[in-house]
């Protein structure tokens, strides 16, 4: 009876310990998906979204990390688009002799600040180094040209 009991109990601890296993890998894989999620983030990467196994925990964390990136390649879209548009503007008014100095210095420091924030990823793709040679420098080699009559 004794022998029983021990197989029982030796069976028990097996079975609890393969559960501990697939629980921890559970969270784990869900945990090491986010981090490379995360990572990807940080280096301007918006172009995925996080898929977990099935059965894995912390699928609200991943369903929140999913919200983030579609906002985030929202704003990159919104960031290019504004910067095209402003640099646009500069070349526009590099034609006219009688637009304050000042009003083309703001412009010029708003499109900075928009390539700024888009082009300070570390790893661009070929795509943001294509788009930064399209708009050309930084907008402060605009000339004042005479106004066409």
């Amino acid at each position: 009876m004794a022998h029983i009991d021990l197989i029982f109990i030796a069976l028990a601890i097996v079975a609890f310990s393969i559960y501990l296993v697939r629980l921890s890998h559970r969270i784990s894989g869900a945990a090491y998906r986010i981090q490379q999620s995360i990572k990807r983030i940080s280096d301007g990467d918006y172009d995925f979204s996080i898929a977990l196994r099935e059965k894995d925990y912390l699928k609200h964390v991943a369903a929140d990390m999913n919200d983030l990136i579609v906002k985030l390649r929202k704003r990159e879209e919104v960031i290019k688009r504004l910067s095209s548009e402003v640099k646009y503007m500069l070349f526009v008014l590099s034609e006219y002799e009688d637009i304050p100095d000042n009003f083309k210095e703001l412009m010029t420091k708003t499109d900075e600040s928009l390539r700024e924030l888009f082009l300070e990823k570390p790893n661009a793709t070929a795509d943001t180094k294509i788009w930064a040679d399209k708009i050309g420098g930084s907008g402060k080699e605009t000339v004042n040209k005479p106004v066409p009559e």
